[in-house]
C-alpha cells in the first residue's frame, strides 16, 4: 500500500468521512467547501484523480464524485481514523449495563450484544458457547411481491432465520395481519418440542383456509431449530437494522445479507479471523464480507475462566468505523473492569 502525502491524506479522510455520513459520492466542490477551504476545486480534482489511480478511491459514474475503495477504507482505518469521544449518554449507558455483575457467561454475552446494538445502531453478531434449547422469540411476515412474503424467525438466543414464502391467492392485508397474530400467540416463547406437541393442534381449527401460511412457518421452524449445531453458536441482534441501510434496501440485496447472517458457520469463521483486540474486516479482505459488500468491526476479548468474548458489528462498507471502534473500546474497558478488576 503506497504511502500518501499530507494533502492526499486530508482528501482521502474527507471522502471517507463525508461518504459515511451521506452515502453520496463526494466531489471536489464539496471537499473545497467543507474540508479544504484553502485549496481550489481544480487542485482537489487532480488529487482525487491521483487517489483513484493509486487505488484508494473509485468513481461510480463518469460525472459522479468519488467513493472509497476497500484499499481506501483500510488506509483510513489503519492510519487516519481517530475514534471520536462518545457522548455522555452513551458512556452512562455502557457504564450502567453491568452494574448487577456477570450472572453467567451467557448473560454477559447477551447483555453485551444488546448494548452494542443499541449504542452502535448496527447489527451485532457474537459467539455463544453451548446454548441450551431455543425458543421462538420473534416472528414476522413481510409482503414483498404479489403472492409472496419474507418470513423472519428470531430465537431467544438471537439466531435469525428467513425464507421466502407463498401467500394464499388474493391474500388481504388484514387477513395476513390476523394470521400473524394467531401464529405469534401460539408460537412465541415455545420450544420446538412444545410447538410440535400442541401448537399445531391449537392452530389447525382456527386458521382454516390460511393454513398454507402456518405450514410454511412450521417448515422453517423445524428446519432451523430442531437440530442446532454443536459447540459455539452465533448470536445475532438487530438484524432488522440491516434494512435501514441504503445499500440493502433492494430486496435481493437484503435477502442476501440476511442469508449471510443465517450461515452460522460462516459468521463464526468470520469472528474467528481476529486473534486479539479490536479490528476491522473490509470487503474483499474476507470472502463473505466481499460477497455481501460488508464492513465488520470485531472484538476478541478475554472472558471469564480463560474463555474468549467475540463480537462483531456488521454493516455496509460505509460503516462508521471510527465511532464503532470507540463503542467497542468503551465496552471492552467495562468488561475488563467487571471480569478482571
Amino acid at each position: 500500500m503506497a504511502d500518501l502525502g499530507g494533502r492526499k491524506r486530508q482528501i482521502l479522510q474527507a471522502v471517507v468521512e463525508d461518504y459515511v455520513r451521506s452515502g453520496d459520492p463526494v466531489g471536489s466542490r464539496t471537499i473545497a467547501r467543507k474540508y479544504l477551504i484553502t485549496s481550489s476545486p481544480a487542485t482537489i480534482r487532480n488529487e482525487l484523480a491521483d487517489l483513484e489511480e493509486l487505488g484508494y478511491l473509485d468513481q461510480p459514474h463518469a460525472s459522479a464524485g468519488r467513493v472509497p475503495s476497500d484499499q481506501g477504507y483500510r488506509f483510513y482505518v489503519d492510519r487516519l481514523m481517530q475514534p471520536p469521544k462518545l457522548s455522555r449518554q452513551d458512556m452512562l449507558r455502557i457504564r450502567n449495563a453491568y452494574r448487577q455483575g456477570a450472572q453467567s457467561l451467557e448473560w454477559l454475552i447477551h447483555e453485551t450484544v444488546k448494548l452494542l446494538g443499541e449504542v452502535s445502531e448496527y447489527t451485532v453478531v457474537a459467539l455463544l458457547p453451548q446454548p441450551g434449547p431455543q425458543r421462538l422469540q420473534g416472528l414476522d411476515i413481510v409482503p414483498c411481491a404479489a403472492g409472496q412474503a419474507v418470513l423472519v424467525l428470531v430465537t431467544d438466543q438471537g439466531l435469525v432465520f428467513h425464507r421466502m414464502i407463498d401467500l394464499p391467492p388474493e391474500q388481504e392485508p388484514e387477513s395476513l395481519k390476523e394470521t400473524l397474530g394467531l401464529l405469534r400467540e401460539a408460537l412465541l416463547g415455545r420450544s420446538i418440542e412444545e410447538v410440535q406437541d400442541s401448537a399445531l393442534r391449537q392452530l389447525s381449527h382456527r386458521l382454516k383456509d390460511r393454513a398454507q401460511v402456518a405450514e410454511q412457518v412450521f417448515d422453517l421452524l423445524l428446519a432451523s431449530l430442531a437440530s442446532p449445531d454443536e459447540g459455539e453458536q452465533v448470536v445475532v441482534q438487530g438484524a432488522s437494522r440491516i434494512a435501514q441501510q441504503r445499500e440493502y434496501r433492494d430486496l435481493a440485496r437484503l435477502t442476501e445479507i440476511l442469508g449471510f447472517l443465517e450461515q452460522r458457520r460462516a459468521v463464526r469463521d468470520l469472528l474467528l479471523e481476529l486473534d486479539e483486540g479490536i479490528g476491522a474486516v473490509i470487503g474483499k479482505e474476507h470472502r463473505m464480507a466481499q460477497a455481501f459488500g460488508t464492513g465488520v468491526v470485531m472484538a476478541n476479548l478475554p472472558g471469564p475462566s480463560g474463555s474468549r468474548l467475540r463480537f462483531g458489528v456488521v454493516g455496509p462498507k460505509r460503516l462508521d468505523y471510527g465511532r464503532t471502534t470507540a463503542v467497542l473500546g468503551a465496552i471492552a474497558e467495562q468488561l475488563g473492569e467487571l471480569l478482571h478488576g
